[in-house]
């Protein structure tokens, strides 16, 4: 081993040194070598002594990426492509590495509008056999030619659409499509619809280049806080309920706020207080429980 340190190796291995030898534990040791990724081949020899049994594992390990490169990018910076393309400097040299990372990029610049893109892969260039490169041939962004929204009953088109950054007219771009989609259901949320869905779909018109943006809308039922409840696990004398009602922003007989939700969730996940590792104790969280009036209605 060269490139993979041994240290790390030895992290892998459930045979060492002073334990009993056991033919299935070497067996399991070479398979968990093998999935780290980092070897072509990996075997062991055995060699019996007075000491005790001496176990040697020989790796052969495959190339690794020295440097990854993108020709033809013009409406994607590079930092996006590489975490995009998922392989980087360091990485093994493979074929199935360098096409998965491939059609990553082909289907991401798809989702940016760029559906005639092509992206082809060369391995190696002049002075450098290790090095990956893609070179991009972008064509032509598709043109947002309309967009409609279904499914909404409770919040009227127009106010949903003043809310979108994306408009007719603009050149599609995944990237406001999906922000588009947080805003209108993070719009919803602020009005207790926090279960509120949003399926976006891409409609190509017959004309070149152009395509129709249809959201459609599942409000869900609107929830409102009947009572707030505070249970706490462990030593009761650590902690008062006050402490814990005092992080949180939700206030009884009024509709839940989306954003405030997860805001306050996040606050009771950082408290000090708390326990947080889900190997000892499930982490702290706010529960949304449905209380059935018998009214039909559809406050909660």
């Amino acid at each position: 081993n060269a490139q993979v340190g041994t240290e790390r190796i030895f992290q892998q291995l459930q045979t060492r040194k002073d334990r009993f030898y056991d033919y299935e534990t070497v067996l399991a040791d070479i398979r968990r070598l093998n999935d780290m990724g980092a070897f072509e081949h990996v075997t062991y020899r055995l060699e019996e002594t007075p000491a005790g049994m001496v176990v040697r594992f020989q790796v052969r390990e495959r190339p690794t990426i020295s440097r990854v490169h993108f020709h033809g990018n013009r409406g994607v910076n590079e930092r996006e492509l590489k975490g995009r393309a998922g392989i980087g400097d360091g990485d093994p040299l493979s074929e199935f590495s360098i096409e998965s990372a491939r059609r990553r990029l082909v289907e991401y610049y798809q989702e940016e509008g760029f559906n005639q893109v092509a992206v082809q892969t060369v391995r190696g260039v002049e002075g450098d056999s290790n090095a990956v490169v893609f070179r991009i041939n972008e064509g032509q962004r598709y043109q947002v030619n309309d967009i409609r929204i279904l499914g909404n009953r409770f919040v009227e088109v127009n106010t949903l659409m003043e809310r979108l950054l994306l408009k007719p007219g603009d050149a599609f771009d995944g990237t406001l499509m999906r922000k588009d989609i947080s805003e209108i259901i993070y719009g919803y949320g602020d009005l207790g619809f926090i279960y509120a869905e949003v399926k976006p779909r891409t409609v190509m018109r017959d004309e070149a280049n152009l395509v129709d943006l249809v959201y459609e809308i599942e409000e869900g039922d609107r929830w409102k806080i009947r009572n707030i409840q505070v249970n706490i696990d462990g030593a009761p004398d650590l902690m008062k309920d006050t402490t814990l009602l005092n992080q949180i922003d939700l206030v009884e007989d009024q509709y839940i706020n989306r954003r405030t939700l997860e805001l306050n969730r996040r606050r009771i996940e950082r408290l000090s207080l708390l326990e947080n590792n889900p190997a000892i104790a499930p982490p702290p969280d706010i529960k949304v429980i449905p209380v059935d009036d018998g009214d039909g209605g559809d406050d909660y």
